[in-house]
């Protein structure tokens, strides 16, 4: 059999009843699971081979190959798995942001929508010209078009285009814009550009890996002396304390006894195939203040950029029981308009982001060292690969850390 891999058209639900519910959102098919399928799935966010699945999961839970290979058989006929060959990442990424769900999520994001605002409008002059890449509803657009730009050209390969062009029309602005459907890769477009405005910004910044294709554009698109939305993005780091994240998304769920029987060699377990997610972190939960990552110019910058190994360190400004690490990003939009995703800004729909690790008691004056590197996927899915070494000395001594790598299998 191919490799097996989470068809990227299928989603995870529960109904009122309580029901786990799969369903594959374009043909309709629907499954209920048991429980226990999740940590099928979970070995599946990424291509692998069956056989490795059921010898993992046997290995790390007691699963029985067979009933392993049962539950993948079932998945594959309700197509919420597929074969690698069939899943099609980049068709599932497009198909998703062809939903007004999403966009709805993003325009009624008032932080992130009016700081794009107040940026496109003070950079955009009635003489520029201005290409918009993954332009959604078309609302960045349509900012530019009622700032004076000369012409905006907006593109994007999801169905949205076509709402997009039917709101340029209802607002009197269809003749300022001109709309693209296709790959920013691919298309010929037949001048160059003063500004290059993107709202490529996923969790973290870096989820979805969409500051890829357009860096690339920027590189062939950008005009002398052009600029770009965002001009530039700051990832930040810190360590927290934050027991209900732990629980419910780290490996301190298998930290308590359940149902009076010990399960905390799960804690383990859990922590080789962690997903790094976002969530809102409180600001009583911080250990040490957010430590700058990184800040790419997103001018200049090489895509590689947020592939280097990132080094950062802290002094533990309180007691408290490390339970992972809260990240977030801001960006200089321009204009001198900054966009901040931080626990002590307005909440954004990228919230924080969070990354599990072991729990581990720390005093005020430890000193946490850290190594982060955040890879593209393989294989076309829009999900980083990051890794986090850490190293925690009080005085002369080591007393923990870790190297935990997250959204990959084991």
């Amino acid at each position: 059999m191919a490799r097996l891999q989470m068809n990227p058209d299928a989603e995870l639900y529960v109904t009122r009843e309580r029901a786990l519910i799969a369903r594959n959102k374009v043909s309709g098919a629907t499954l209920e699971l048991s429980p226990s399928v999740l940590i099928v799935l979970s070995q599946l966010v990424g291509p692998r081979e069956p056989g490795d699945v059921s010898r993992d999961l046997d290995v790390l839970f007691g699963l029985d190959p067979d009933d392993v290979a049962a539950a993948l058989d079932h998945l594959v006929e309700h197509e919420i798995v597929g074969a690698e060959s069939v899943a099609q990442p980049e068709s599932g990424y497009f198909s998703s942001y062809g939903e007004l769900g999403i966009h709805r999520l993003m325009v009624a994001d008032h932080p992130r929508t009016d700081a794009f605002r107040r940026a496109i409008e003070a950079v955009v002059r009635p003489d520029v010209t201005v290409l918009d890449i993954g332009c959604g509803t078309g609302i960045l657009s349509l900012f530019a078009a009622r700032a004076g730009a000369r012409h905006v050209d907006a593109v994007d390969n999801a169905q949205i285009l076509e709402y997009a062009r039917t709101l340029a029309e209802d607002n009197d602005l269809g003749g300022a814009i001109t709309f693209h459907g296709g790959d920013i890769d691919t298309l010929e477009l037949d001048r160059t550009y003063d500004v290059i405005v993107s709202e490529w910004l996923g969790h973290f910044a870096v989820t979805e890996n969409m500051y890829v294709p357009v860096f690339a554009a920027r590189d062939r698109l950008l005009a002398a002396g052009g600029v770009m939305i965002p001009a530039a993005v700051e990832l930040w780091l810190a360590p927290i304390e934050e027991p209900h994240l732990h629980a419910r998304t780290g490996p301190g769920a298998w930290s308590r006894p359940v149902y009076g029987f010990d399960f905390s060699s799960l804690a383990t377990a859990a922590l080789r195939t962690p997903i790094a997610e976002p969530a809102l972190v409180p600001l009583t939960a911080y250990l040490a203040a957010p430590a700058q990552l990184v800040r790419v110019d997103c001018g200049v910058d090489p895509i590689e950029a947020f592939h280097q190994p990132m080094t950062v360190r802290w002094e533990v400004e309180r007691a408290g029981m490390l339970h992972g690490f809260a990240g977030h990003f801001t960006c200089d939009l321009g204009g001198g308009v900054v966009l901040d995703t931080s626990s002590a800004a307005l909440a954004t729909h990228w919230q924080q982001h969070y990354f599990p690790s072991a729990a581990l008691a720390l005093e005020r004056g430890d000193v946490l060292d850290a190594t982060m590197q955040i890879l593209p996927m393989l294989h076309g899915r829009r999900t980083p690969i990051i890794t986090l070494s850490y190293r925690v000395s009080r005085g002369l001594n080591q007393i923990g850390g870790g190297t935990v790598r997250y959204n990959a299998t084991v």
